[in-house]
């Protein structure tokens, strides 16, 4: 047993074992399938992530095709170590399941939280997140950014689209770095465990976000006198009005089935400045369009009501924590780890065939 969970990689205590925890744990598909078919899909946001990664998928599974057709004529090559092989299949098999469990469980787990938000608890907890950015920033940030959509459109332009596409970008960059195995697996492993980190405080501490909260008005609470002063002060732009409701249709329930109260920490900072860091690990030379990017997408959290200045905080420490918690595994899995990989054969498998080496 001993050596059996030295020759398991990371993938299986950081992904597979916590997956399947939180499957279990929070009621299995049926509860999946009740939670989340409540849940409005936002087909204008998500069109140009579509655009851009299904040709990506394309493109693999042509090469893919070719590759086998090619080998499939030549038996030599087809019996190659470098080639197709049991191990190769098992590694496909094992990949597939890791990335198909994390997927299920945060779906499972964020689900499970939405619906049991005690809405009592996420107005007392809202109204303090934003009391504590007064204090901090002595302005209300998500009222008073509205400023920048007035002074350049072409700048609103690029802080909501930078916020709006994130899910494109990672999904852009794990295509890439699916080339770089070991860049690929960090982001993976940080991605997954910022989650872990904070879907206990969004259950324990709910926070509505700022247009659910004080625009929509989900509560139906009376907004203060000062807030309603700067909601009157700083009107959005009619083009960040516009995607504002839209995404309140996705974030919203009309009948009080569930409650969005991830807003804090902001997963997409974490998410963020997780990109910031392993796209310099990947290339020094993408901190230049990384950096920029992570200012406009931060920014475009609070500039869309989605976020609190308060969230942004705490997003950049769940981010940091988990970037480190992932170095320090690294360290233990090459101090202990016994195999050579083989259920992560794929990776190799898949640079070959894709770059031809």
């Amino acid at each position: 047993m001993k050596h059996f969970l030295k020759r398991m990689p990371l993938e299986f205590y950081v992904l597979v074992l916590p997956s399947i925890f939180l499957a279990l744990a929070f009621g299995g598909a049926g509860l999946l399938k009740s939670g989340l078919a409540s849940f409005p899909v936002n087909k204008d946001v998500l069109s140009l992530e579509n655009l851009f990664f299904y040709p990506l998928i394309l493109f693999v599974f042509v090469r893919f095709v070719v590759f086998m057709f090619t080998t499939a004529r030549d038996p030599e090559t087809l019996n190659s170590s470098n080639n197709i092989s049991l191990k190769t299949i098992y590694s496909i098999f094992f990949i597939i399941l890791c990335l198909v469990l994390t997927t299920y469980s945060v779906a499972l787990t964020t689900s499970w939280v939405f619906q049991n938000a005690d809405s009592v608890r996420s107005i007392e907890i809202s109204k303090k997140i934003m009391s504590f950015d007064f204090l901090v920033f002595k302005t209300y940030p998500p009222f008073v950014l509205q400023k920048l959509g007035h002074y350049s459109h072409l700048l609103e332009v690029f802080i909501v689209n930078s916020y709006l596409h994130l899910f494109l970008l990672i999904k852009l960059f794990l295509f890439v770095t699916f080339f770089k195995k070991d860049v690929f697996r960090k982001f993976v492993f940080a991605f997954f465990i910022g989650f872990l980190v904070t879907f206990p405080l969004w259950y324990m501490f709910p926070v509505m976000y700022p247009s659910g909260m004080y625009r929509v008005n989900v509560f139906n609470v009376e907004v203060p006198k000062d807030i309603r002063g700067y909601i009157e002060k700083y009107p959005p732009t009619e083009y960040n009005r516009a995607l504002v409701e839209r995404l309140d249709t996705y974030w919203v329930s009309p009948t009080s089935e569930f409650l969005s109260v991830s807003a804090n920490p902001s997963m997409h900072v974490a998410w963020g400045l997780m990109l910031v860091w392993f796209s310099f690990e990947l290339s020094p030379y993408l901190i230049l369009l990384s950096i920029p990017w992570f200012v406009m997408q931060t920014t475009g959290t609070m500039y869309m009501f989605q976020h609190f200045a308060t969230d942004v905080i705490t997003g950049l420490i769940i981010g940091a924590i988990s970037i480190f918690i992932v170095s320090k595994l690294i360290k233990l899995e090459k101090k202990y780890y016994l195999d050579d990989y083989k259920l992560l054969s794929f990776f190799d498998v898949i640079k070959k065939i894709v770059l031809g080496r």
